[in-house]
């Protein structure tokens, strides 16, 4: 599939850079969480030092399975995360 220039634009606008991620979303920490496996789901290009991208829906996918309607929940939902 050939993508023309307008579709190329709005296809790469979806994916963000860590610091952009981080503006984003305002998550400061996306480096530990891909180290911890606790955050979004992302995707790294090519070797070890290779380009990490975060895709806004996945961002937006990962912050909404966090939405919590009390403290509770939210003490259960660190819990689950550290393990």
């Amino acid at each position: 599939m050939v993508l023309s220039a307008k579709d190329w634009g709005a296809a790469w606008s979806e994916w963000m850079t860590t610091p952009e991620a981080q503006a984003y979303s305002n998550i400061r920490d996306l480096a530990e969480r891909r180290v911890r496996g606790n955050g979004p789901p992302y995707v790294k290009l090519s070797g070890r030092n290779g380009k990490v991208l975060y895709s806004r829906q996945s961002i937006d996918e990962w912050l909404k399975s966090r939405m919590v309607k009390s403290t509770s929940e939210h003490s259960a939902l660190q819990s689950t995360a550290a393990g």
